[in-house]
């Protein structure tokens, strides 16, 4: 063997090292953005599922004004759990993965009673209602393993693939259950707040008024204020909210469960049995969270739908910064059933009242539209969209009329194996 033959033999195997390697450096990458993902959906939907068991749960508390605000709250309180107990966990899960230590194990924590405590009064004094920590800390640990569980489980929902070349397998099923264990902690860290407003009553602390005038200053925010003065009666008389525990039998474990994750033990728990008024027309908050559920759905269907005006087919993808898509029901609402149907006709009132239902520019759709159906949308990053046009109604707020809304990694205007014209709108003069 020659001197030349040697070098470039060793360089082959160099270069096959090293290939080696950066192939996989950029799996794991992979990895670690796809479970990123599954965890932003998870929260996401959580939030949809927590504001419908509120608003079900506790329906004569009159909360639909004040939901919104307690669930921007409670995604506050998740952030600053993360950060104060198990954000480290989570970033050294991905930091051990560059690095060799193996990549995205699911992030874990563990609660004991002091971190917990003190973890509680970290979220209160964010929250501004410090003064309720004594009444609130002993339960928080609870909370925060629900919390983390869910968690763990929408990061354990992306999983490497057999194969180095293969996409990353993530588990819709699974980012479903944890953002139901998500949800559930939501509603008992609602619930949580909520005795302990009571508790500290009941020490004669102060009345509703002086803290609500505390609260009023607080991130949550003048409208909760109100609405506790409203409604200290019926919290009162709420029996799901009276803090006494149960002692546990001798010889049992002396960990008792928080009330508050205890009273919100299943999905399908029914609330108790209150006097309630007639029921009213739907509000915007209950419009919302019906929304939620059906963006919750979207996602678990892994199909949506993008309505576009015609004439932006000159472009070879739609939306700078991503495309909106909705549900079916979304579409199927304004235009009736339209299986089997590949051309449809409307007159100018039916384009404008899409426009305004889908929260699209007056007079975008008068010349013509298509409907595109768009399949796993899992792998197009999906989110709430945080901005939008001048008929954007908000964060979390969905579309005009009522359908769920999500944003996705812009689509091109011409069919591929995930998106397919379904539907070519035409407009009479």
């Amino acid at each position: 063997m020659t001197l030349a033959t040697s070098i470039q033999g060793s360089w082959n195997q160099l270069e096959r090292w090293a290939g080696r390697q950066i192939s996989g450096a950029r799996n794991e990458a992979r990895l670690i953005s796809a479970r990123a993902e599954a965890l932003q959906v998870a929260i996401t939907l959580s939030e949809g599922l927590a504001v419908y068991r509120i608003l079900r749960d506790f329906q004569h508390l009159d909360l639909n004004a004040v939901v919104n605000d307690i669930v921007a709250v409670l995604r506050q309180c998740l952030i600053v759990m993360l950060t104060s107990t198990g954000g480290g966990a989570l970033i050294g899960g991905i930091a051990g993965g560059v690095f060799g230590v193996g990549v995205g194990a699911a992030p874990g924590v563990v609660i004991g009673a002091a971190a917990g405590a003190q973890m509680g009064e970290w979220v209160l004094i964010f929250m501004g209602l410090r003064a309720l920590s004594e009444y609130i800390v002993r339960d928080m640990p609870d909370i925060a393993r629900a919390y983390w569980d869910g968690i763990r489980q929408a990061w354990s929902a992306a999983s490497p693939s057999p194969l180095p070349q293969q996409p990353v397998r993530v588990d819709r099923f699974a980012i479903q259950h944890a953002a139901e264990r998500i949800a559930r902690a939501h509603v008992a860290m609602f619930v949580l707040l909520l005795m302990g407003i009571l508790a500290y009553l009941a020490k004669g602390r102060g009345d509703m008024g002086q803290l609500a005038e505390g609260v009023r200053s607080s991130r949550m925010g003048p409208k909760f204020a109100d609405w506790m003065v409203r409604n200290e009666g019926r919290l009162k008389a709420e029996p799901r909210l009276r803090p006494e525990r149960v002692e546990a039998p001798k010889g049992s474990s002396p960990h008792q469960e928080s009330p508050a994750i205890r009273s919100h033990r299943t999905p399908e728990q029914k609330p108790a049995t209150v006097a309630t008024t007639p029921r009213k027309a739907v509000t915007r908050s209950e419009r919302i969270a019906a929304a939620r559920l059906r963006q919750h759905q979207l996602l678990l269907d892994n199909i949506g739908y993008n309505v576009s005006p015609i004439s932006w087919d000159q472009y070879p993808t739609i939306g700078r910064g991503g495309t909106f898509v909705s549900d079916k029901k979304a579409i199927t609402d304004i235009l009736g059933d339209i299986n089997g149907r590949t051309e449809i006709n409307l007159t100018r009132m039916q384009a404008s009242k899409m426009e305004g239902e889908l929260g699209l520019e007056p007079g975008s759709l008068q010349n013509g539209f298509k409907l595109r159906q768009v399949t796993n949308l899992m792998d197009m990053a999906p989110s709430s969209p945080l901005e939008g046009n001048a008929y954007f109604l908000g964060p979390g707020n969905h579309l005009p009329g009522g359908g769920p809304e999500l944003v996705i990694r812009s689509i091109p205007t011409t069919d591929n194996t995930m998106v397919k014209t379904i539907l070519t709108g035409k407009v009479k003069p």
